[in-house]
């Protein structure tokens, strides 16, 4: 009962009430905000220093970003232009190996400079990557083993004559870098830009696969050249007769300075003995236009047969030892200053017969030796002895044999063709020993033969002969020259007369390289010849053309108008228009042989002429890399011969007895060879190889040129060392971030700075 009291105590004991005061509510809500900006506050400070310690770090680390142009994966993402100067990449080193790298400049020639430049390249390129090093030398393309193996090929890199041009080696380089599974790629080009290097015909290629990968060249030419040299080396004929004169027309160019130079001709016969040789007294001339059309440079099969006494310099040193006196004459050319071309020319009269070579040279050197000499060889042989064969020779030949061995020549003895006439009954009398004392028959409007005369004639050119036939009124009826025997003959089978109604034809040839067109080569074009003012009224036209057949010249209709075609050792050569009607004749066929331009027929019959003769396809002299082809006209064919290299050096060839010819495809060096049979010291033929012309061009390309091959954006260009370092790190790896970091660094600094002066305040 006593705890009653006291639990009611409890229970009824007031409970104090709480009041808060609102000064001390708003100081504590107040405390809270403050607490929340002060932690923003230094939220915001720590970013600032923490971002200034990575924006440092960033600095130190050095990057770049490419900006412009695609990456070389073609990604175009922002993380992909990223790159570092030690990823492994996929380069390919292209060294120009032409000729024209042989200059000179400040006594160091421009491929030694291309090779230096290209190891210093490779030396800074990345470990573990594909290193491919291609130049001027035609093979398979692959990366190298290693980088040493690349280096020894950059150090065996040599001039090349006969080698590919820089475009064709970029074409390359761009097919193989494409093989690659690396995703940078690089190509480095190392040339002198010279103009023949980068032919257009290789930009479509270039451009089609040059996307997306990085292309730097490096230009080891200079702005300006000092040269002079020979461009071009024209001969009268490669096959001369021993009444005719050869002409060598040598044309000469210079750029640079004013300067003086002596040229000289060097000529040895088939016995090593000096030729008896005068040169001409004809001046140089300073004309840089090609030959035109005019009277003086019209096709003419003999050239003045008593050359002038030329000036000679004798105050000009000998030769060397290697000519051994066998200097014949010598010209001085004046070159002023600037940009010129000059021409003279030499006469040798009176070769004998057999093999002759020769050396057109500057006797002073410059900073380039390549253009400075050329080499040429010829063969003499005996006057051709020709047969003309017409119904009426007095008559109907008159115009060929004026064209092939004018009077005004034969009275001197001194024309190249010694020609007889016969009619066609005296002639199908005669016998195989008097047609052999021929080189070539000339059938000039024969009327039909029997099979048996069709044949003769056949053999006859199987065994090294000629035969030509002008077709014409008198072949009639047709079906004699459509039998087997002068099918195997004509080469083609004559089907019927074509008329010219209302308007005449004319010759059209395609081209001027070819045998019977071998005194047209002066002029660039078919078209620069006026074969419209020759008219043509009448042909017959030639079907069923068998294919060892070459169609060499056609009419204005397109149809044939000249075959030739090979016979077994000889060859067989069919107009189908006449060369024998007389001015007085009733509608005739053609006026070739007559008119103020009947030069154009002493041309055509002097390319016919030396076809059927053997003088208009045989061949002395080849550019590089051409295969070079010997014949053995006369004699048993040896089992062997020695051929003697332009440095002197030896190999022996077996010659192909069968066809009577020996083939040499290793023409990589420029000279003279010299072909010797057996132990023999009497050198029995030869050629010469020479560079093409133009190869030796040294002018630049236009800038612009760069750009159509690669893009106007799609390269890089430097000159030396230190430009080859700045483009190759933009090219690959951008630009560098680093002034961009050290300014971000700056104003991050200066905001912490500002922020913590007013935080702390």
């Amino acid at each position: 009962m006593a705890a009653i009291p006291v639990l009611l105590h409890l229970i009824m004991r007031g409970v104090p009430k709480r009041i808060e005061f609102p000064a001390l509510r708003f100081l504590q809500r107040k405390q809270k905000v403050n607490r929340r900006k002060f932690q923003l506050r230094h939220l915001i400070l720590l970013l600032l220093r923490v971002g200034l310690f990575v924006l440092i770090g960033l600095a130190l680390a050095r990057p770049s970003i490419r900006f412009d142009g695609p990456s070389a994966s073609g990604s175009g993402s922002l993380l992909s232009r990223f790159a570092s100067q030690e990823t492994p990449i996929a380069a390919a080193i292209v060294i120009d190996s032409s000729p024209r790298m042989d200059y000179q400049i400040a006594n160091q020639i421009r491929l030694e400079k291309a090779k230096v430049e290209a190891r210093w390249v490779l030396s800074q390129l990345p470990e573990q990557s594909q290193i491919a090093v291609l130049n001027g030398v035609r093979r398979s393309e692959t990366f190298e083993v290693d980088l040493y193996s690349a280096a020894e090929r950059i150090d065996r890199t040599a001039s090349n004559p006969e080698g590919r041009s820089v475009g064709e080696s970029v074409v390359a380089a761009l097919r193989l870098l494409k093989s690659s599974e690396l995703e940078t790629k690089e190509l480095y080009v190392f040339s002198d830009l010279t103009s023949p290097g980068w032919p257009r015909e290789k930009i479509a290629s270039v451009r089609s696969q040059a996307e997306g990968i990085g292309v730097y060249v490096v230009d080891v030419g200079g702005t300006e050249t000092n040269n002079s040299g020979i461009v071009r080396l024209e001969l009268s004929g490669e096959v001369l007769s021993s009444q005719s004169t050869l002409r060598i027309d040598a044309e000469l160019t210079h750029s640079g300075q004013a300067n003086q130079r002596v040229i000289e001709l060097i000529t040895v016969d088939s016995s090593n003995k000096p030729t008896p040789a005068g040169p001409s007294a004809e001046q140089p001339v300073s004309d840089q236009s090609e030959p035109k059309a005019s009277d003086e440079n019209k096709p003419n099969p003999e050239p003045p047969a008593e050359p002038l006494a030329a000036p000679t310099d004798p105050a000009t040193p000998a030769p060397g030892a290697e000519a051994e006196g066998q200097r014949r004459a010598s010209q001085i050319v004046e070159f002023p200053e600037g940009t010129q071309t000059e021409r003279l020319n030499f006469l040798l009269p009176n070769l004998p017969v057999g093999l002759h070579q020769g050396i057109v040279r500057l006797t002073t050197s410059d900073a380039f030796a390549a253009d400075d000499q050329m080499c040429f060889t010829v063969e003499v042989q005996p006057a051709w002895k020709v047969l003309l064969v017409a119904r009426e020779p007095a008559r109907n030949a008159l115009f060929l044999r004026e064209a092939l061995d004018p009077t005004v020549f034969r009275k001197r003895g001194n024309s190249p063709f010694q020609t007889e006439t016969a009619d066609f009954e005296s002639f199908r009398t005669m016998t195989d020993t008097h047609w052999d004392s021929f080189r070539a028959v000339i059938l000039l409007d024969p009327p039909p033969q029997n099979p048996a005369i069709w044949k003769r004639l056949a053999d006859y050119a199987a065994q090294g002969h000629g035969v030509g036939v002008f077709l014409g009124r008198n072949a009639n009826p047709i079906r004699s020259f459509q039998t087997e025997a002068a099918l195997e003959l004509l080469g083609g089978k004559p089907l019927r007369q074509v008329r010219a109604d209302d308007d005449s034809f004319s010759l059209a040839p395609d081209s001027l390289q070819v045998p019977t067109l071998s005194a047209f080569r002066d002029y660039s074009e078919p078209g620069d010849v006026p074969w419209s003012l020759q008219p043509i009224f009448r042909y017959w036209e030639m079907g069923e053309i068998a294919e060892s057949v070459e169609v060499e010249i056609r009419y204005s209709d397109g149809r044939p108008a000249v075959l030739s075609h090979p016979i077994g050792q000889g060859v067989a050569v069919v107009v189908s228009t006449p060369v024998s009607d007389a001015p007085g004749d009733e509608e005739p066929w053609n006026l070739l042989p007559v008119g103020e331009n009947n030069w154009i027929f002493v041309g055509l019959a002097d390319g016919i002429g030396r076809t059927l003769v053997g003088a208009g396809n045989q061949r002395f002299n080849y550019f590089p890399g051409q295969t070079a082809n010997l014949r053995f006209s006369e004699g048993p064919v040896p089992a062997s011969c020695v051929l003697t290299l332009p440095n002197g050096q030896t190999t022996k060839l077996t010659p192909d007895a069968a066809k009577r010819q020996l083939r040499f495809g290793g023409t990589e060096q420029i000279g003279n060879y010299r072909l010797r049979s057996g132990r023999a010291s009497r050198g029995e033929n030869g050629f010469s190889v020479n560079y093409p012309r133009g190869e030796l061009d040294l002018s630049r390309i236009e800038p612009k040129l760069l750009d159509e091959y690669f893009g106007e954006k799609g390269y890089r260009l430097a000159k030396d060392r230190s430009e080859i370092e700045i483009v190759v790190a933009r090219g690959r790896v951008g630009s560098e971030l680093f002034p961009l970091i050290m300014l971000c660094v700056c104003l991050l600094f200066a905001t912490e700075y500002v922020f913590s002066n007013r935080f702390y305040r």
